[in-house]
Order: structure tokens, then sequence, then C-alpha cells
């Protein structure tokens, strides 16, 4: 898109489907647009469909979650009411904007009608709501496509812009997806313009359109939205003052866990590979029963108590990293493990990643799951190297804006030493 080939390093990919998905918050478009490159086209012979058994226990496990039963109803928007229930939809450097009761009206609003659902092909769950009308195209020669949407993408440039009706979001979505904009870090962006412009932007639909042009087009206030969160923070010399975690906006979140997550996450802030699903999501005795069998000393289980969150998020992120390797839904997994559908060792036989060895009878250690979480840890500390070689400094794992409750030896110092940190934040 046009984005990408301004170099706007928050540009994403679109995949040629209908409607597209778009990838790549961490600017896979602008690497493409660095290389010349306008798509990748990739030839491959049909997939026969999966018939084993195995498949037809992977897709009776998924039906069986009440959670992804809950997310493909409401399409992701289901989150709007936990999230405004713990106090954490609040805007991009300011309090809470939505209610419970205000959440639960904005995704009413959204998911009304038979919306239909779009998900990943084959899958019994699929959570994205398809919207159809005349957007802007994505692709030459379009007169009107499908837009698909998501939760995150929705209330970043939703209620976060003070945008109370879902139309606008959808609007300013949809000049994003035409452009090749990261939805997310564009609301992050927009949202801090939005704090210190002499002239009131936010709540203003057609106002923040015309900024997102000018940000791709880079002129006027958009040379400065092109940026980046980070970026912009540092150019108007407010970054302590300003959330971003690895270069991008961060989230306002009661959790420790969720704040540490976002800092320390090797492969960048993106809120499925780094939020701590279990803390959130499921029992005490489950988190427990699922990490043994690492301890979890006293206050662990409370998300805004700092103990024990550095193993937590330790864990988190090498299941995380695992999951993606295998191709499998993250969300899908957090799912089945929060909902007590499968424990680890099911999960990692299901999705049969070809470097989890069998369960070996004579050394249990090594049983699927733990292999599971081995084969993740490498893939961080892999990513933790490569960030160390391409420019990442110690001081990103601890923003000013976290540095306080990232000091605890149950946060930072303890995630750290569960990582085998050296003192450049590399892997010793």
């Amino acid at each position: 898109g046009r984005a990408g080939a301004r170099g706007i390093p928050f540009a994403c990919l679109a995949a040629g489907d209908d409607p597209p998905s778009f990838v790549g918050r961490g600017g896979l478009g602008a690497v493409l647009g660095r290389l010349g490159l306008t798509a990748i086209a990739i030839r491959a012979d049909p997939v026969e469909p999966d018939l084993s058994e195995n498949h037809g226990r992977l897709l009776r496990l998924l039906a069986r979650s009440p959670r992804l039963r809950a997310r493909a109803e409401g399409g992701t928007l289901e989150a709007a009411g936990a999230l405004a229930a713990r106090g954490d939809l609040a805007r991009t450097g300011r309090g809470p904007v939505l209610s419970p009761a205000e959440a639960r009206t904005w995704s009413s609003e959204l998911a009304a009608g038979d919306r239909p659902k779009r998900g990943c092909d084959g899958c019994p769950t699929p959570c994205g709501l398809v919207f159809e009308r005349g957007f802007p195209p994505v692709f030459p020669g379009e007169a009107t496509r499908l837009q698909g949407a998501r939760f995150g993408a929705l209330y970043a440039l939703g209620p976060n812009l003070g945008l109370a009706r879902a139309e606008d979001a959808l609007a300013l979505l949809s000049a994003c997806d035409a452009a090749g904009l990261d939805a997310i870090e564009t609301g992050s962006v927009l949202a801090l313009l939005a704090d210190r412009s002499e002239r009131p932007i936010a709540g203003d639909r057609d106002a923040l359109l015309a900024r997102i042009e000018d940000l791709v087009e880079g002129r006027g206030e958009g040379k400065l939205l092109a940026l980046g969160a980070r970026g912009m923070a540092r150019e108007l010399g407010i970054e302590a003052g300003v959330r971003t975690a690895r270069g991008q906006g961060a989230r306002a979140d009661a959790s420790l866990a969720a704040v540490l997550g976002q800092c320390a996450g090797a492969r960048g802030s993106d809120s499925m590979r780094t939020t701590p699903f279990l803390l959130a999501d499921a029992s005490p005795s489950r988190l427990r029963e699922l990490l043994a069998p690492i301890p979890l000393p006293r206050g662990a289980e409370d998300p805004r108590d700092p103990i024990g969150k550095g193993r937590i998020v330790w864990w988190h992120e090498n299941l995380m990293a695992a999951i993606d390797a295998t191709g499998f839904c993250a969300f899908s997994a957090a799912g089945l493990l929060a909902d007590g559908v499968c424990d680890l060792d099911e999960l990692a036989a299901a999705i049969a990643l070809a470097c989890i060895e069998p369960r070996n009878e004579l050394r249990p250690e090594l049983s699927t799951g733990r292999a599971l979480l081995a084969a993740g840890a490498s893939i961080v500390a892999v990513a933790r190297d490569l960030g160390r070689r391409y420019g990442a400094r110690a001081e990103d794992d601890t923003p000013e804006w976290a540095r306080e409750a990232l000091s605890h030896p149950g946060m930072w110092p303890e995630y750290a030493t569960m990582r085998g940190l050296d003192a450049s934040g590399g892997p010793s």
C-alpha cells in the first residue's frame, strides 16, 4: 500500500483475500517498500483437507471451549465488556472512557444484524465480523469491498479517539486498510496528537480522516504522525509521559503482568503475544496447574501484585512463541487452556509441532508440553539476540513510564533471571 511505499514504520501488508487480512504491526509493509516490492505472490498446489482422526479431535476441542464460542458469537467484541469491567478501556495517555454499560452498547451496535463471521478456513469458531459497503478500495479497480473488523482495531480508532459511533470507527479503519497502515498504531499516534493539538480533533471523524491522509502523504502534521508513537514522543520531548513499548504504542492496563509482558516481549508488544491470558481468564488453581512444576509464591495470582510476574510472563511468552511457530491460532490455544478443555501435553500433541518429541516414558520431563515450552524459549532467545544485533538497547526493556513498577524483584529482575539475560538485554 501507499504507507509501505513511503516507508512509514507501521505500514502493514494486505493478504489478498476477501476481505483481506492485514498483518505487520512491526512494519512489514515498510520492509517491502524499501526493497521496491509491491507484493509477494505465492503459487502452490492445493492442500488436501485433513480428514485424520487427530484433526477431527482438534475441531471437537475447539467447539467445546465456552470462551471460543463466545468469541465466535461476538467477533472479539466480547472483549470490550471484560476490559471495561477491569477498568482497562482507557484512551492512550488518558483515563478510562468506557464504562461496562457503554462498552456493551458500543459492541452491540457493531454486532447488530446478521453479520457474517470470518475466520481461518475450517475453524469452527470464526472470530471476525465482516461488513459490506462502499469502503475505499484496497486493490486497484475495486468499487466496493468487504471490511473485516476485530475489537483491537475498532477500539483504537473509535472510543480511543473520542468517537462514540461504531460507524465512525469503521470509516477510520477502512482508511487505514486502504493505505496499508496498522490500525492500532495509527490510533496511538492520533490519540497522542489529539492530546496536544491546538485544534481539537478528538471526536471529529472528518478531522481524524484528514490526519490519516496527511500521514500517508507526509504533509503537515502527518510528518510527525509518521514517526510512530515513540518517535513522536521523542520529537516532542515527552518520552517519559507517553506509553510505548518495543517502539510501539502501549496499552494502559491494571495488570502488572500485562505491563511487563508488553515491555519485555522480544517479538514486539502485540497483546496476543504478550498478555498473560491465564491471569485474566483462568482460575488461580488452573494457573498453578498449567505452570507446574514452576512454583508460584503467594500473591502471584493477583494481576495487580508484582510478586511472581516475571515467571508468569516468561512462561506465557515461551508458549506463544511456540504456538506461532506451529501456525496454530493464539486465540484458540489460549481459550483451550484457560477453559480447561485440554492440558498442555494434549494441546502440544494436537497441533503436532514437528520438533516436539512424543512422550518419553523413561524421561517424563521430555513430555510434549514441556518440549513445546522449550521450543518457544529457544525462539525467544534467538529473537533477543537478533534484537541486540540490530540495535535494541537494554533501556528498551524498562521504559520510563513503567520503570518503577518494573523494578520490583518479582517483575523485570525475575523475568531477566528466568530468561537468562545479560546486562545488554540479550541472552547470556
